[in-house]
């Protein structure tokens, strides 16, 4: 029995862990901004035509750092939220270069797709 318990913490531990995306729009605007991040969010009758009837909307962030034209670093991360795990890894397959995490469907740059997801 203490085995098992022992195993059941670990196995806990070991989710929380792992990518904890924003749970909606609003709570994605929040965490982008306080990292740093200009963000601007999308939903209504534009982006169902953009991506399907199972989207509830995008989030856009991005972030410079530097300044002149040789030191500037632009991070960015683009994601859409759909309304269940299902559509999101159906709207992902066959995709390069985008991760699917719950109802999310995302893609950028290292850092600011680190911010979306810790």
């Amino acid at each position: 029995m203490k085995k098992f318990l022992v195993g059941l913490l670990a196995a806990l531990a070991c989710f929380a862990m792992v990518a904890c995306v924003p749970g909606d729009l609003a709570k994605a605007e929040e965490k982008m901004e306080k990292a740093g991040y200009s963000v601007t969010v999308a939903d209504g009758d534009l982006i169902v035509a953009l991506y399907g009837e199972e989207v509830v909307g995008t989030v856009t962030a991005t972030k410079t750092e530097g300044s002149g034209l040789l030191n500037t670093k632009v991070y960015s991360v683009t994601a859409i939220l759909f309304e269940n795990n299902a559509a999101a890894k159906s709207y992902a397959e066959g995709k390069e270069d985008v991760e699917v995490s719950g109802k999310w469907v995302y893609s950028g740059d290292e850092e600011a797709v680190k911010a979306f997801t810790k």
